[in-house]
């Protein structure tokens, strides 16, 4: 397994204070990874669909009542992926990587896992396991900027109108070039890929934060504990998100 070591010198600007910098340390991860046709790297091909969601959520700011909630929430958001990166390039067995993380950062050069397996593993701990994080850590800091709870469910979810569209977009740059034989190699990976949904994960990730947030978020004793939970749930459920194929970048199927 390669080291991403490398990535380090990029990380070292998280965590990053706006949405100028999430993009600046994505595509400067994008560069150094540079996914190729026949690349294996699920963190590229994961950072890749994160880099062109934030694109379109952030060219969307005229849709959203309140766009600076949003730009936070992304922000937070953001920074709980380069933690997860950073931990794990300093060192791949540290308690500091979230169990969530795991199947992707050190499966991410498995050849037998397709491209959109590794995207919808990383999309799986991030939202499932990052956005609560992310929602309870602004819900527990004093701002009196901040928009009403119901405010800002509001705006959330029309977060997902916007996905959509990219979701429709992604399957098409994850099966193209020598990835289209893949849409006939899944061998049973398709169902588990068919059986995510982004709307539903974010959903069920507004709960989780309500939960971590009237326990006293995730630095409580209480919250800690949900969130070790979440950890290892989400994790379990990315190792079977990235179920083997008989279809190999490097042999074909």
């Amino acid at each position: 397994m390669t080291s991403i070591a490398p990535l380090l010198p990029i990380l070292d600007a998280a965590p990053v204070r706006d949405t100028a910098g999430v993009l600046s340390v994505m595509r400067s991860i994008e560069q150094q990874l540079a996914p190729g046709e026949v690349a294996v790297d699920g963190i590229a091909w994961f950072n890749r669909l994160y880099l062109a969601v934030t694109e379109r959520v952030i060219a969307a700011t005229l849709e959203f009542q309140r766009p600076d909630y949003i730009a936070s929430l992304d922000v937070a958001f953001a920074n709980l992926y380069f933690s997860a990166l950073k931990a794990f390039a300093h060192d791949e067995h540290s308690p500091q990587v979230p169990r969530a993380w795991w199947p992707v950062l050190a499966g991410r050069d498995r050849a037998e896992v397709l491209p959109i397996q590794f995207a919808i593993a990383g999309m799986n701990a991030h939202i499932n396991r990052d956005l609560p994080v992310a929602l309870a850590e602004l819900w527990r800091v004093p701002n009196s900027a901040l928009p009403t709870r119901e405010q800002q469910r509001q705006d959330y979810q029309r977060v997902n109108t916007v996905l959509a569209g990219v979701e429709t977009e992604a399957k098409a740059w994850f099966l193209k070039g020598p990835w289209q034989t893949a849409a006939q190699a899944l061998h049973g990976a398709d169902d588990a890929v068919a059986s995510f949904s982004v709307s539903e994960a974010r959903e069920a990730a507004w709960a989780q934060g309500e939960a971590l947030n009237a326990l006293g978020g995730p630095e409580s004793p209480l919250g800690g504990a949900y969130l070790e939970a979440l950890d290892g749930v989400v994790g379990l459920a990315g190792r079977g998100l990235l179920i083997s194929t008989r279809f190999s970048a490097r042999g074909g199927t």
